[in-house]
């Protein structure tokens, strides 16, 4: 999904309205096989919010992957915590690959 949308003048995006998804979800954050599952809870198409189990422990940049099977998904990168709760960016407009 490309990014679009008004800029703020420096350059980033408006927050855009997220849409309530509550699905599961997994984050790569570059090992081979350490998948770590998550719920994505709302989404647009430049941000998420996910519930992540320990969320001190995510790196600062990770890929969100929609589906396990086929390991696609978005490369993120954390905007805020705050409890269990993660909130993304999405900084690459193509998917992440695997």
């Amino acid at each position: 999904m490309a990014p679009s949308g008004p800029r703020y003048s420096s350059g980033r995006r408006r927050a855009e309205t997220l849409r309530h998804i509550n699905m599961p979800a997994w984050i790569s954050s570059g090992g081979a096989f350490a998948l770590r599952a998550c719920t994505l809870l709302e989404q647009s198409s430049t941000q998420a919010r996910l519930a992540v189990d320990d969320p001190s422990t995510l790196p600062r940049r990770f890929d969100l992957l929609l589906s396990r099977s086929t390991r696609r998904g978005y490369r993120c990168e954390i905007t805020s915590r705050k409890g269990k709760i993660v909130d993304v960016a999405f900084i690459d407009d193509t998917a992440a690959r695997h």
